[in-house]
């Protein structure tokens, strides 16, 4: 889920996207409440100047370097 704006509301919908088991990316240009974001939801961080379909793929290629390295449980 991607929460555009992490003021009073982003974060409050951030951390229950969260705790509900979403994927949360937090984009917001102000640094310290991307920050916020990280500490109170785990949110991936999003800086609106940066290319932002470049780092959700490299996040992605990650993620799925890691799960396919788990061991399937039957």
């Amino acid at each position: 889920m991607l929460v555009a704006g992490l003021g009073a509301i982003g974060q409050f919908g951030a951390f229950f996207a969260r705790l509900r088991g979403a994927q949360v990316w937090g984009m917001d240009p102000v640094a310290s409440r991307r920050e916020v974001a990280i500490g109170l939801s785990g949110a991936f961080p999003l800086d609106p100047a940066e290319d932002i379909a470049a780092r959700i793929e490299a996040e992605d290629r990650k993620s799925t370097r890691l799960n396919s390295s788990h061991v399937a449980l039957s």
